[in-house]
């Protein structure tokens, strides 16, 4: 049963560390580097390019995290209510884990575009 716990909480982690490490990015408290970012093309091209993809690629970033959140939370309380660590349980995850993957990976397409527009 605390398999179930272990697993919706490395999840929430995971979108919660993606959260704080992206909106310094975003806020141009960060500025390229290697490590941490949208780093494609077009975003490392130029400081002013990876701030521009950064701010465009936030607002869906921070949805597709904060839905996750919100899907993480009701699977907790399904888990805690329930008590069930079973198959339900990991199909929840699955689908939150790639739901938001597709949105932080999505984020990307804006950012993208924003980045070109400022050019090199």
């Amino acid at each position: 049963m605390a398999l179930g716990l272990v697993t919706l909480t490395l999840v929430a982690a995971a979108v919660v560390l993606v959260l704080v490490l992206a909106r310094p990015a975003a806020m141009e408290a960060r500025g390229r580097n290697a490590w941490v970012g949208i780093r494609i093309p077009s975003t490392m091209a130029s400081d002013e390019a990876w701030v521009a993809g950064h701010r465009a690629a936030w607002p869906l970033l921070r949805a597709g995290s904060v839905g996750a959140l919100v899907l993480v939370a009701g699977l907790a309380v399904l888990w805690w209510t329930t008590g069930r660590d079973d198959g339900l349980l990991a199909l929840g995850v699955v689908g939150v884990t790639t739901l938001w993957g597709v949105a932080v990976c999505a984020s990307a397409v804006p950012a993208s575009r924003a980045a070109r527009e400022v050019g090199p």
